[in-house]
Order: C-alpha cells, then sequence, then structure tokens
C-alpha cells in the first residue's frame, strides 16, 4: 500500500491508495479521524482487510486519516470540565472541525483523487463522537462510523433527541467494547447505557437496517485495529455509492 502525508491547516493527514490504485478510476472514500498523529492504525486496518479487497469482497477504496494539533478541542461538541485524572477542559470545537471537513479538507481531496461523492466518516474515542456529531451538521458524508465513541459526553443524548441527521438516508456503525462499562471512573462507566440509547434513537431517525451496533470483548484500548478494520469493512459494503 502507498501512504501519502500532507498537512492541511493546522491538521496533518495521510491518505492510503488501494493496491493498484488508477487515476481515471472512481473511488469509494473513507475519512478516519485520529485522536494522534501517525498513519499506523491506518496501515494496520488496511493490511488486515487487503486480502479481501485483492479478491473482491470489498471494493478498493481511498482511506484518508487525519490528526488535529488538540483533539479535546477539535473533537468535542461544546465545552465541557474534565472527566480523565490530570486531563484539560474540553474544548467545543468540534462545529469548527465538521465546517473544516465540508469547505476545505474534502475539496482538496476531491481536487487530487479520483474519489465518489458522500464519503464515509469515522472515529475513535472522542473521535468517534466527533464522527457521529457530524451527521447532525452536515449532509456530506453518506456513512458514519463510532467505534468506542465517548458518548458518555454531557449533554450528548438530549442533542441526539432534539436534533435530525443532515443526511436521512445515512447509514451509522456504532461499536463498543464489552468491558467499557466496567470504568471505575462514573462517567466513563455510563458509556455501554448511553451508547445502546444512542443506537436505539438512530433506529428511529434512519432507515431500516441502516444502524448498526456491535460489542467487542475487552475494553477501551483492546484491538483497536481490528476494531477499525471491522469499522471499514461494514462501512465499504454499505456504502451507497
Amino acid at each position: 500500500m502507498k501512504i501519502l502525508e500532507e498537512r492541511c491547516g493546522g491538521w496533518a493527514y495521510w491518505v492510503c491508495l488501494p493496491p493498484h490504485f488508477r487515476e481515471d478510476a472512481g473511488y469509494p472514500l473513507a475519512c478516519l479521524l485520529l485522536n494522534s498523529p501517525g498513519s499506523g492504525t491506518m496501515e494496520q486496518a488496511m493490511t488486515i482487510l487487503s486480502p479481501k479487497i485483492q479478491s473482491g469482497i470489498l471494493p478498493p477504496f481511498l482511506l484518508a486519516g487525519l490528526a488535529p494539533e488538540d483533539p479535546n478541542g477539535a473533537y468535542t461538541p461544546w465545552l465541557g470540565k474534565a472527566v480523565f485524572r490530570g486531563g484539560g477542559d474540553f474544548g467545543g470545537r468540534a462545529g469548527e472541525t465538521v465546517r473544516f471537513l465540508e469547505e476545505r479538507f474534502l475539496p482538496g481531496l476531491e481536487s487530487r483523487f479520483p474519489v465518489l461523492p458522500r464519503p464515509a466518516l469515522l472515529g475513535y474515542s472522542l473521535a468517534g463522537l466527533c464522527a457521529l456529531y457530524a451527521l447532525y451538521e452536515t449532509d456530506r458524508f453518506g456513512s458514519f462510523g463510532s467505534l468506542s465513541g465517548s458518548l458518555w459526553y454531557e449533554g450528548w443524548l438530549p442533542f441526539m433527541e432534539g436534533n435530525r441527521p443532515k443526511n436521512g438516508a445515512a447509514r451509522v456503525y456504532l461499536s463498543l467494547g464489552s468491558g467499557e462499562e466496567r470504568s471505575r471512573n462514573p462517567v466513563l462507566a455510563t458509556v455501554g447505557e448511553r451508547t445502546r440509547a444512542a443506537a436505539r434513537l438512530l433506529r428511529g431517525q434512519l432507515p431500516q437496517g441502516g444502524t448498526f451496533y456491535e460489542e467487542s470483548p475487552g475494553g477501551h484500548f483492546k484491538d483497536v485495529p481490528q476494531r477499525h478494520a471491522r469499522a471499514l469493512e461494514w462501512l465499504m459494503e454499505k456504502d451507497p455509492s
């Protein structure tokens, strides 16, 4: 696989080209919000998926991963108090992130690579929260993935209840580690019930079969590349383009 490293604004990003990439073909695009710089998670996930792409089980697709300078600010939808020991408060700039994706990041990719419209957007932890927030802020994406998303975030479920997806035909993948709700942190321990509640809300807001939820063995940090690969496989198989 070929990985290209670039910068756009205050973001670093990486583009992973599929095997036998052709300039004259049209490829589905998946945008991966990263919590830290580097293309390691992308490479590991694509290595897992490569046999299915090579055999034709999955279509070839472009994977673009991008990382902000401040995830606590860039991935949270509104201001919030710190919940991690030694961690800072949350900056609440996810709206700016969505506008950056719409106005700069996607147009830049579309001008350089032969990608199809309505890409997927996914992320892990706080990035998963931001990806799901984008569902309610823009119709530029066709599918969304929130992996171990920080849906414990204060006010998140009321926000979902009070809003409708901008793309009413979107598809959403949710996943959680089965041990995450056993956290000693009382805020983080709510993630299980809140993620399942989010899945129920989405099933009422999106077409039948458009929302998928699964739990994987282990805690928040177990099998992270494998979980990215499963999400990407579902999103690419279900991609309406």
